[in-house]
């Protein structure tokens, strides 16, 4: 059964896997717990680095609006048909782009200076604030299914992508990816190190990495334009995205069958999902 997994999960699940890995140059296998795949063993930073590896992998598993919408249509359908009335939301299984699972997003100077931070989206491609509705407990299972029947999530996903295995190949790729990510984080702590000294150094603020200073430093005048003179300072965005181009060559490299199903899976879904919301 594919669930929903929220932002916060994710990045858990990130930290769950960090914890594992060692700040050496490879990462070491990790037995699978706590709902995670198992670490492929020795996780290594690709030499021939494909410069486009994020945007290839963000563009394989992020889809369009357009799906979101398709999918939450095509499970109202299904749950009108089974007398219960179509609600707000039935939230599809969201994925991220890679950048999210290690930093917040890329920040210029100028960009700090004219437009500070953009916002942090709200949970869900249909904004949780718009369900405000009870379900019933045989509404929630007419849902999900049970007891060996296929329930409405199922269906839906499967008319959507035309395969349920196919969906399941779709969403599986950012659990997959975890250990890869992991392993780039475990290597970008001396980027916060000299990020976090200019931060020191230049406006005697102490905070361990960007990530931490957007979420802690609300109160803190002008954070986004201290945050970006650091990372400019110390080249930390170019640093970052060719670390993760490196692991994400890496990953491309070794689920290149995966990659092959998945890539086909979002082709499929991304024509058929303005046929049915016609």
């Amino acid at each position: 059964m594919l669930v929903h997994w929220s932002r916060i999960l994710w990045f858990l699940c990130v930290a769950l896997v960090l914890a594992s890995c060692s700040h050496s140059k490879t990462v070491q296998p990790r037995p699978a717990a706590d709902g995670l795949p198992p670490a492929p063993g020795n996780i290594v930073a690709a030499t021939q680095i494909d410069s486009q590896a994020v945007e290839k992998v963000d563009t394989m598993v992020i889809p369009s609006e357009l799906v979101y919408k398709a999918y939450h249509e095509l499970a109202g359908q299904c749950m009108e048909s089974l007398g219960y009335p179509k609600r707000a939301m039935y939230p599809m299984q969201e994925n991220y782009p890679v950048r999210e699972f290690i930093s917040p997003k890329p920040l210029s100077v100028e960009q700090a200076r004219t437009e500070g931070y953009a916002p942090i989206p709200p949970q869900g491609k249909i904004h949780l604030d718009e369900v405000a509705d009870s379900r019933s407990e045989e509404e929630t299972l007419a849902f999900r299914g049970a007891e060996g029947k296929t329930g409405c999530e199922a269906q839906a996903l499967e008319k959507l992508f035309g395969d349920y295995n196919l969906a399941k190949d779709y969403f599986s790729v950012q659990q997959i990816l975890l250990p890869y990510t992991a392993a780039a984080m475990a290597h970008i702590d001396p980027l916060n190190l000299k990020w976090a000294e200019c931060m020191k150094q230049r406006y005697g603020i102490e905070t361990d990495g960007p990530m931490n200073a957007r979420m802690k430093g609300a109160s803190i005048d002008n954070l986004a334009l201290k945050d970006s003179t650091c990372r400019e300072e110390t080249d930390y965005e170019s640093k970052v995205n060719e670390l993760l181009d490196a692991y994400m060559t890496t990953f491309l490299n070794d689920n290149q069958a995966l990659i092959e199903r998945v890539a086909t899976a979002k082709q499929a879904v991304e024509e058929r999902a303005p046929q049915i919301l016609k």
